[in-house]
């Protein structure tokens, strides 16, 4: 059998299935979310998340300093030349231009600006977080060291998790001791030798020796970890 009637036989046998095309709204939210993280600086970022509507897109949007810290801005679902947004108001549309200039008017209220505006203010606040020695997602109060995590490092490490192959090295990572407090009763000095990891604003990042103290803070190369 030549390679040609090899590939016959593939596709009677096993025919692909067709790819289906995102619907024009996808397009149009994710042009929404790349918006705000411009026009925001960097510091508020928006990302299309999964939804429970059928053919539905979801636009999250939150400080970049807190990942984990997101709210659900736009839901919509596309069909054909049809879009609906749903939520408060929900309205049926019926082409792109249509969609985009109900976005405008969204942008241009003073809602999405005061939400917009508290995001950043929230993004240029000290983030915190924790060292730890054991599995990093295990809480442990009586061993866990408190920090703060100054907001242009800890947008260094969130970058890193969304637009980087991972795991990602980050060097120059500086963590001031903000304990120990009553969720994290740990002490740098007590605990250094055994941490292992640091945990903050949804980012979890693996500590490589050596760690450097000085004045109250922590310096140290990590490397951020998958969510997995």
């Amino acid at each position: 059998m030549s390679a040609f009637q090899e590939r016959l036989e593939q596709a009677f046998r096993h025919p692909a299935k067709p790819q289906a095309e995102p619907h024009w709204s996808r397009a149009v939210l994710e042009d929404l979310a790349s918006w705000i993280t411009r026009e925001s600086g960097g510091l508020v970022y928006g990302r299309i998340a999964s939804t429970g509507v059928p053919e539905g897109t979801m636009l999250v949007w939150g400080p970049i300093t807190r990942l984990g810290d997101t709210a659900t801005l736009l839901v919509v679902s596309g069909h054909g030349d049809r879009a609906m947004r749903h939520g408060i108001g929900q309205r049926l549309m019926f082409s792109r231009d249509e969609l985009e200039r109900d976005i405008l008017d969204l942008v241009a209220s003073d809602a999405f600006k005061d939400t917009l505006n508290e995001l950043r203010r929230r993004a240029s606040e000290p983030t915190e977080g924790f060292l730890r020695s054991g599995d990093p997602h295990d809480r442990d109060p009586a061993q866990d060291v408190f920090v703060e995590v100054p907001p242009d490092h800890q947008q260094r490490l969130a970058e890193a998790f969304l637009h980087r192959d991972l795991p990602a090295e980050v060097g120059g990572i500086r963590v001031r001791l903000a304990g120990p407090s009553p969720i994290a009763r740990g002490t740098y000095e007590e605990r250094k030798d055994a941490l292992r990891w640091l945990v903050a604003g949804g980012v979890v990042v693996k500590i490589s020796p050596p760690m450097k103290a000085d004045r109250g803070s922590v310096e140290f190369v990590g490397v951020v970890q998958r969510d997995d």
